[in-house]
């Protein structure tokens, strides 16, 4: 094999590990902080849900 066939095999090996070590961190992260949910809808305030009934 010539050299330039073992530089860009390595180079490639070089980006695929990168991959997998990025790969292994962002399992990680979910695992760690939990997986991304949908947007948050507004929750509504705690109180009274009702208005007070008015004495006739």
């Amino acid at each position: 094999m010539s050299e330039f066939t073992v530089t860009v095999f390595r180079f490639a090996f070089f980006i695929i590990l990168w991959l997998f070590v990025l790969g292994v961190a962002g399992v990680i992260k979910r695992d760690i902080f939990g997986a991304r949910k949908g947007p948050r809808k507004p929750r509504r305030k705690a109180g009274r849900s009702r208005p007070a009934a008015t004495a006739p």
